[in-house]
């Protein structure tokens, strides 16, 4: 399996994602890192995880944020991963489900956040790009009340985005795998 850990910057994801990575590495999968270049990824890549970068932008500025967004679903489109694991805003986690349907044109997507100001601007973009007959917007509060949890979703679908931050990397990787 082919695992995409994404973070917007290097310190996040040699310090938080690297004991993640090497789980995953450990159990027989491949861990991609995704993030901003940066100075702290040079140890990442000493220890043989390949890193993708892309220009993540820790900016309100349109511009910054499309170029990132364009980015990632070129990555996706070329990379097709089998896990999206978000450690991101969770409006930046929905905004991959969007990517996903783009990059994969055959695919539907089912996208959550606990958040409804997420999932509201979620709808927005789902509506912009027309992808409403591809992509369910899913409040997890209200799902979880038809068994509709995170264990239940692993292995439904050809890829899956999740974002399970909160937890250690041994209770996220308990979840993962």
């Amino acid at each position: 399996m082919k695992v995409l850990e994404v973070i917007n910057v290097d310190f996040s994801l040699r310090h938080f994602l690297l004991p993640l990575m090497r789980g995953i590495r450990a159990r027989g999968h491949e861990a991609v890192g995704v993030c901003a270049e940066g100075p702290l990824l040079a140890a990442v890549r000493a220890e043989g995880f390949r890193i993708e970068t892309v220009p993540m932008a820790r900016s309100y500025s349109p511009h910054a944020q499309w170029r990132a967004w364009r980015a990632l679903r070129d990555l996706l489109a070329r990379e097709r991963p089998d896990l999206v694991h978000g450690h991101m805003h969770m409006d930046e986690l929905v905004a991959l489900a969007v990517l996903a349907a783009m990059a994969y044109p055959d695919v539907t997507v089912d996208a959550s956040d606990i958040s409804p100001e997420a999932l509201a601007v979620a709808r927005i973009n789902v509506d912009k790009h027309g992808l409403q007959d591809r992509i369910t917007l899913i409040n997890p509060q209200t799902a979880a009340m038809f068994g509709y949890t995170v264990e239940a979703m692993i292995g439904r679908w050809d890829m899956e985005i999740l974002s399970i931050s909160g937890q250690s990397p041994n209770e996220q990787l308990a979840i993962l795998m």
